[in-house]
């Protein structure tokens, strides 16, 4: 029989409510037990994921150059509001160098 130890993290929100700290599975047969080890509900506002001010997560500033998008994403475009992370977006000319697989 397969068994799961209990792990207490430090990675999991203290705004979690305390019903989702563990759930069982989902399957016919299956008896185990999960434990919630990672949880951010972004309640706090305004919160910057910009690389080094976030415990858990960084929004790089990052350009896209896959199937030849012309995406840039920055992370000024990442907040919280309301208790919601906001991802957003906005159409603006940005000059940036991109990797050019044809020319390397």
């Amino acid at each position: 029989a397969f068994s799961c130890k209990k792990v207490k993290s430090g990675w999991v929100d203290p705004d979690t409510s305390s019903k989702f700290s563990s759930t069982v599975a989902l399957a016919p047969g299956d008896d185990r037990e999960y434990q919630l080890v990672f949880s951010d509900e972004f309640e706090r506002e305004g919160r910057s994921f910009a690389d080094g001010e976030d415990s858990r997560w960084t929004a790089m500033d990052k350009n896209d150059y896959t199937n030849d998008a012309l995406h840039f994403y920055r992370s000024d475009n990442v907040k919280t509001k309301h208790g919601k992370l906001k991802i957003s977006t906005t159409f603006k000319d940005n000059n940036y160098r991109a990797f050019n697989e044809k020319t390397k």
